[in-house]
């Protein structure tokens, strides 16, 4: 069975792939779902965590594994994921951005956002001393959950601010390693976060062809579980054995 490597959103942790991870589980995939320094568990100082860091952490995953693995990155973990197949391109059997960030080569996060047309951008707070950046309390559902209020204990018992320095780290990409791992991108039509239209975009600069969506706001990982599991069914189904 195919391995599947699950990447967080900022803000939140690895607890978010709870249910998907065990819905592949039952169907026999193995599953991991990575913590990035400095979230969940993990307390890591904000000042030494870059856009390397995160790629680093999840390239230590994945090279203790025989197989290749299919990543997934949702949210900003998009840019993760892409600088994790540009440092080791042989051990991705496919690439999979979840309502993601797709960098084009020397482009931050900070970069994409100022083409996105949410409510994220005025509502983000940035910390004194730069380091950390936070969302107005009052916005927090609408972004992740567009207000749907079934999900506001999750949000009470997961959501941190994150750190300020990845999200201005460039990601290096290349034709050669990058560009020759396959690519799979699922679009949520309902985003309060990366507004639908800038998710194509990108996957249109990045030649992404295999394209699915589903109905829901940003974490359908949490929201829309059966759907969104339908959907790495598909895409697993679709990759080489």
């Amino acid at each position: 069975m195919k391995t599947f490597v699950l990447l967080h959103s900022a803000f939140l942790n690895a607890s978010t792939w709870d249910s998907i991870q065990q819905k592949l589980s039952d169907k026999g995939f193995k599953v991991l779902a990575v913590e990035l320094p400095g979230h969940g568990s993990d307390k890591a100082n904000f000042t030494n965590i870059t856009m390397d860091t995160y790629r680093d952490a999840v390239i230590s995953v994945i090279e203790k594994l025989d197989e290749k693995v299919i990543l997934l990155g949702h949210s900003m973990s998009g840019m993760v994921a892409s600088a994790v197949a540009e440092a080791i391109p042989d051990k991705i059997e496919k690439l999979v951005y979840l309502a993601a960030f797709v960098p084009a080569n020397g482009e931050a996060l900070i970069d994409l956002s100022k083409h996105n047309t949410t409510i994220v951008n005025e509502s983000m707070i940035a910390s004194n001393d730069g380091l950390t950046m936070d969302i107005k309390q009052t916005a927090v559902l609408d972004i992740f959950f567009n207000g749907d209020e079934r999900f506001q204990q999750f949000i009470d018992d997961n959501y941190q601010a994150e750190p300020t320095i990845p999200l201005t780290n460039a990601v290096s990409l290349s034709a050669e390693n990058f560009g020759r791992v396959p690519k799979a991108y699922i679009h949520t039509l309902n985003d309060q976060s990366i507004a639908y239209n800038l998710q194509q975009q990108m996957a249109e600069v990045a030649g992404i062809e295999e394209l699915y969506s589903i109905h829901s706001g940003h974490a359908p990982n949490i929201s829309a579980v059966d759907e969104l599991f339908n959907i790495l069914l598909e895409v697993a189904g679709n990759t080489v054995a």
